[in-house]
């Protein structure tokens, strides 16, 4: 299913490193599926647990490369700073899709639960580029 835009804008899509441990077969998978709906992807890091967060991206890597993807690439490992990309590289009309936290109010690295809230961290953002 494509993404209903308007032309000339953009799809930026940031996701990344969940499932540390389980469902390693479905990474390449995410990739190709945001490959084939955005012009910009931001990998960063979700919820990695015991896994470094660099390896469950490059695992979604694969799929992106293997699609054929001639959009922009970003890894931007700290959520936080990756938000921050996605905003405020966001012109009139793009879409700023982030995918993976929701409304979860933790995020489980290697090093033990931090508090985590989203849609604070988007509001921050636009707040400081506007």
């Amino acid at each position: 299913m494509k993404l209903a835009k308007k032309p000339n804008s953009r799809v930026i899509s940031l996701f990344g490193a969940a499932g540390g441990g389980r469902d390693k077969w479905k990474r390449p998978e995410l990739g190709r599926i945001a490959a084939e709906n955005s012009n910009v992807i931001i990998l960063t890091s979700e919820d990695p647990y015991e896994e470094e967060s660099l390896s469950i991206i490059n695992e979604i890597k694969k799929g992106i490369d293997a699609s054929g993807f001639s959009g922009e690439l970003k890894i931007i490992e700290d959520r936080k700073e990756a938000i921050r990309s996605a905003i405020g590289m966001a012109k009139k009309d793009d879409m700023v899709l982030l995918l993976g936290k929701g409304t979860e109010r933790t995020m489980v690295l290697n090093n033990g639960k931090i508090n985590w809230n989203e849609e604070e961290e988007a509001r921050k953002a636009i707040k400081d580029i506007l």
